[in-house]
């Protein structure tokens, strides 16, 4: 980016190459490439160099121009005004909220079906001190954020660090795996078991009633 100066003010701001006209002649763009940096400088073509503000904390009522003729360069700053503290934190805390609820909602069905099935397929412990440490780290940020007083405080305040990760439980071994299906197909076995004696039973008991009728 460059600036024309002219009379030691900023005529105009280039972002990209374009045709300019100083004085009376007219220059084609390959100037900004083919130039060297003295030769812009001698026709008051000045690097530009743009400072930026964060416009969720300030706001921009317009720029000023510090030019340095001898480097050849301009710095742009804007004319900026906090905006209320109170304003901020809200946002900031809102933020905070918004982002503990896309964490947790991507488990939510979990919760919902340990709930459903009453406790038959359960949350994962991991899982659960996941969701917890969440909670923490949002309560934590809010508690923070509120308790800051100045803008560059809530400016260089980080949304991002802090948050936990969620680390699952590496899976089930073979070994694991075949162990559990044994343990399953015992149990099914050990239930058709119960079943049978219990066909069993009633049919004893069917045939005792039958025999004591034929007595009669």
């Amino acid at each position: 980016m460059w600036a024309i100066v002219k009379n030691d003010e900023v005529e105009q701001v280039i972002i990209n190459p374009v045709p300019v006209t100083i004085g009376s002649v007219r220059h084609p763009p390959n100037i900004f490439s083919q130039w060297t940096e003295e030769e812009k400088k001698n026709e008051g073509i000045y690097k530009l160099f743009m400072k930026t503000c964060d416009e969720r904390f300030w706001e921009v009522h317009g720029t000023t121009y510090e030019i340095n003729h001898d480097d050849g360069v301009v710095y742009e700053t804007p004319v900026k005004e906090a905006k209320s503290i109170q304003g901020i934190k809200s946002y900031l805390i809102n933020e905070i909220q918004e982002r503990a609820y896309v964490i947790l909602v991507q488990s939510d069905w979990m919760v919902l079906r340990a709930w459903e099935t009453k406790g038959k397929k359960p949350i994962p412990v991991e899982l659960v001190e996941y969701r917890d440490k969440v909670r923490d780290c949002a309560d934590r940020k809010v508690v923070e954020i509120s308790n800051m007083s100045t803008i560059e405080e809530l400016e260089e305040y980080s949304l991002n660090d802090g948050w936990p990760v969620y680390v699952q439980k590496p899976p089930y071994s073979r070994i694991q795996v075949l162990e559990a299906e044994r343990q399953r197909i015992e149990e099914m076995i050990e239930k058709r078991r119960r079943i049978a004696a219990l066909i069993a039973l009633e049919g004893l008991e069917t045939g005792n009633e039958n025999e004591a009728l034929n007595e009669d």
